[in-house]
């Protein structure tokens, strides 16, 4: 039933370097349109808070496009603790560009406060990373207080944000936290080996698959989105260009829900029926 296995292992390999691919272009399609935006914000006239707003989403774009670079490892993407920790730059830029907007707008700066409330949790993560349960209970707490401020971001439908999706998936927190909570219950339940090991590659499975139909979702929004009242140039500019990166990400939500399938039975269904045999 396995001689074929090697072939399928390579094709595999091969979906996973043109996932990973077309992720990248997706998210860098995404902030060459947010910085359309953002510099052809800057150029109109408004009042200085908000102005400041703007600079602070072109620094989310510029540590955004780095962080694209960091996380590249060969042909694959890397998600570690230095990806949770540059993350937290890029989150830390859009919630003081969301703090200086709510005030310019004689908003309530809540969501702001939120976010960098949640941001400080992620801090306690990296505090508390040796102890396997309360790393990651702040890690979700944080993660749920970042989503929360992010969909609250005060300029919708302006390229930053779409529906709270980071990475180009709408559900990329729901995923995140999906898996964390599956980590934390593999560490409560280490002692037996087979049920920390169904939770972590469970968890590792199905926090794929999510973060996958995030991803067509966005995909889905990023294709459609218009810009009314922006000059036709401007937003035939950034509609083009939105329209490619929601293409290319929902290729990307496509092949990871593939990749999350074939992970899950690699990981939980393939070894046992071996064991069976």
């Amino acid at each position: 039933m396995f001689k074929n296995s090697s072939f399928e292992d390579k094709s595999i390999t091969k979906i996973r370097r043109i996932t990973a691919l077309f992720v990248l272009i997706s998210i860098a399609l995404f902030i060459i349109s947010s910085l359309i935006d953002g510099f052809y914000t800057l150029s109109l006239k408004y009042g200085i808070l908000f102005k400041i707003g703007i600079i602070f989403v072109v620094i989310f774009d510029i540590i955004y496009a780095g962080l694209l670079f960091i996380i590249r490892d060969g042909e694959d993407i890397k998600l570690d603790n230095k990806f949770i920790f540059l993350s937290m730059a890029v989150f830390a830029a859009i919630f003081i560009s969301e703090i200086f907007l709510d005030l310019s707008l004689s908003k309530s700066i809540l969501a702001g406060v939120i976010g960098m409330v949640g941001l400080f949790f992620g801090v306690l993560y990296f505090y508390f990373k040796d102890d396997g349960i309360l790393s990651r209970v702040m890690i979700i707490i944080g993660t749920i207080m970042v989503y929360m401020a992010i969909t609250l971001y005060p300029l919708k439908p302006f390229a930053y944000i779409f529906s709270g999706s980071y990475f180009n998936s709408a559900l990329w927190a729901q995923a995140f936290i999906v898996f964390e909570i599956f980590l934390l219950l593999s560490y409560v339940f280490k002692d037996s080996s087979i049920i920390s090991d169904l939770f972590s590659s469970g968890g590792k499975s199905l926090a794929i698959f999510i973060f996958g139909i995030g991803m067509l979702i966005t995909g889905g929004e990023l294709v459609t989105i218009s810009f009314p009242g922006y000059p036709s140039i401007i937003a035939g500019s950034m509609s083009s260009i939105l329209v490619i990166a929601g293409i290319f990400a929902i290729i990307s939500g496509i092949f990871i829900i593939v990749l999350a399938a074939v992970d899950f039975y690699n990981s939980l269904i393939k070894p046992r029926i071996r064991i069976i045999r």
